[in-house]
C-alpha cells in the first residue's frame, strides 16, 4: 500500500513539473512575441522620427561635453568657479552725491558782474535806446523820438474796453524818481520796493479803495484771484489798465507789477514803477524809477 502511494506522489510531481515547464515555455513564447512587437514598434518609431532622435542624441552629447568642461575647469582652477558664481561679494567703489542748487538770474546781473565799467556804460546806452528795437518791433518812430513814443505801435483791441484813464495817469508819472508819493501814500515812512504801491495808488486815483497792496505775491495776486479777476500768462484778452505781474528771477513767484498800456498781439506794453532801464529787456516799458 505504501509503495503504491509513493508511486502516485512521484507521478503527480512529474505532471506538475511537466505543466510548469509548459507554462514557462508558453510565458517565454509570449514574452518573446511581445519583445518582437515592441522591437517592431521601436524600429517603426525610429524610422518615422529619426531626425528627432539624432537631435536628442546630439543634445545629450553636448550636455556631457559641457559637464566635462566644467569638471576640467574646476580641476585646473580650483575656486575659480566659486568666484564666478558667488554673487555675495561686491566690488568696492567710491560714489559721490552731488547736490546742485540752480538760481536763475536776469541778464542785468551778469552784465554787472562780467562787463567792465566802459562796457557797462555802453550796455546802458544800448538799453536806453532799446538797440533800435522800437523800429524793428513797431514802437518809436524813424525820426529818433524817445522809445516812450508808442505812436508807431498798432494796438490790438480785445473784447474788453479796459481803462485808458488809469493808463493816462500812469504815463503822467513817468519821470518821478524815488517813488515817494506812492510809498508814503500807502503809509511807509521810508522808501521800499514800491511798484505795488504805485499800482495801488493809480487805482485809488480812479476812486477805487481796492485793490490796495504792497506785496505782489503775498497780497496782490490773492486779491485778484479771490475777486475773479485773475488770468494766467496765456490770457488772450488783455486790456489797457490791467495789472500785470512779473517773475523777474524765475522763482515761480511774482516780484514786480506794472500797468498795461496795450498789446500789439505779440508784445505787451506797460508802465512800471520802481524799475530801471537795466532791468528792461523787452524794449516795451515806460519806467518810473
Amino acid at each position: 500500500m505504501a509503495e503504491t502511494a509513493d508511486k502516485k506522489a512521484v507521478c503527480k510531481r512529474r505532471k506538475e513539473r511537466t505543466k510548469t515547464r509548459k507554462d514557462a515555455t508558453t510565458t517565454t513564447a509570449k514574452a518573446a512575441q511581445k519583445t518582437v512587437a515592441a522591437t517592431k514598434q521601436t524600429t517603426a518609431f525610429v524610422g518615422r522620427h529619426w531626425k528627432g532622435i539624432l537631435i536628442a542624441i546630439a543634445a545629450l552629447l553636448l550636455l556631457i561635453m559641457v559637464l566635462v568642461s566644467v569638471c576640467l575647469i574646476v580641476t585646473m582652477f580650483p575656486g575659480s568657479l566659486n568666484s564666478i558664481l558667488d554673487t555675495s561679494k561686491g566690488v568696492p567703489y567710491n560714489y559721490y552725491i552731488l547736490t546742485v542748487t540752480l538760481k536763475a538770474k536776469s541778464m542785468a546781473y551778469f552784465a554787472l558782474e562780467l562787463l567792465t565799467p566802459q562796457q557797462l556804460e555802453l550796455y546802458k546806452v544800448y538799453l536806453q535806446s532799446s538797440g533800435n528795437r522800437p523800429l524793428i518791433f513797431g514802437g518809436g518812430s524813424p525820426d529818433g523820438t524817445p522809445s516812450e513814443d508808442l505812436s508807431g505801435v498798432h494796438f490790438v483791441n480785445g473784447t474788453r474796453p479796459g481803462n485808458t484813464a488809469v493808463v493816462d495817469i500812469a504815463k503822467s508819472q513817468v519821470g518821478n524818481v524815488g517813488g515817494a508819493p506812492y510809498w508814503s501814500w500807502y503809509g511807509f515812512d521810508s522808501r521800499v520796493e514800491w511798484c505795488a504801491c504805485f499800482v495801488s495808488w493809480l487805482y485809488n486815483q480812479m476812486g477805487k479803495s481796492e485793490p490796495r497792496f504792497a506785496g505782489c505775491q503775498s497780497q496782490g495776486i490773492p486779491w485778484f484771484q479771490s475777486h475773479g479777476q485773475w488770468g494766467d500768462r496765456n490770457y488772450p484778452n488783455i486790456a489797457p489798465g490791467d495789472a500785470i505781474f512779473f517773475d523777474w528771477d524765475l522763482g515761480r513767484s511774482a516780484d514786480h507789477i506794472g500797468i498795461v498800456i496795450g498789446t500789439d498781439g505779440s508784445r505787451v506794453y506797460t508802465v512800471e514803477g520802481n524799475a530801471t532801464l537795466v532791468d528792461d529787456f523787452g524794449g516795451d516799458k515806460q519806467l518810473i524809477t
